[in-house]
């Protein structure tokens, strides 16, 4: 049985959302104080996205080779696309949330700064 290749963008954007998830369970628990009366932390939410949009992009060259080659795509390609993501999902949403996290603890210290001053 062969794929189009919808099914290996689509296998890669929910293995990056699974690994910012698992990443979101890493960080903290997923019950802290609603927002606004929501059951679900936004935070998991955001690291869910940001992993998504991590595997979407670590699979653009080799759907490129896909669509280009005119490869058959089968169920290990679909496998891999997401077991892949869900790592580039997990480590993508790490790296941008110490650098959120690097940021805003850099504008905190200015403001402290300028209290003194």
């Amino acid at each position: 049985m062969t794929y189009t290749l919808y099914f290996v963008v689509l296998a890669a954007c929910l293995g990056g959302a699974a690994g910012g998830l698992v990443h979101a369970m890493l960080v903290g628990p997923l019950n802290k104080p609603a927002w606004k009366g929501s059951p679900i932390d936004p935070g998991a939410m955001q690291h869910m996205f940001i992993g998504l949009v991590a595997g979407f992009v670590s699979w653009l060259p080799s759907l490129a080779t896909y669509s280009a080659a005119g490869h058959a795509i089968g169920p290990p390609d679909l496998i891999g696309a997401c077991g892949s993501a869900i790592f580039v999902g997990i480590s993508g949403a790490k790296w941008l949330t110490s650098a959120a996290d690097r940021q805003q603890s850099d504008m905190e210290k200015a403001q402290l700064r300028e209290k003194r001053e």
